[in-house]
């Protein structure tokens, strides 16, 4: 597994961002695209996403979200621990 795309807000007992961190123990190196209808900064200043997560904001088009998935793929930041 090389991708993880979810949405932030999820239905039931996990939000996107938790998912993401059991994904990431469960495969290190997993790259993690998070989407969501909110503004991004806030979402960072509240904690409630990492900030080696990417995201994408909504609307996006499949154009959009084609180049930030190769972007998210093809980068290789120094993430640290999450």
């Amino acid at each position: 597994m090389r991708l993880l795309f979810t949405d932030l807000g999820l239905p039931g007992p996990l939000n996107g961002r938790q998912l993401a961190e059991t994904a990431i123990s469960r495969y290190p190196g997993l790259r993690v695209l998070l989407t969501t209808g909110y503004a991004d900064d806030a979402l960072l200043r509240r904690g409630l996403v990492n900030p080696a997560m990417e995201m994408i904001a909504k609307p996006f088009t499949s154009v959009g979200l084609a180049a930030k998935i190769r972007s998210v793929l093809h980068h290789r930041p120094d993430i640290g621990p999450l």
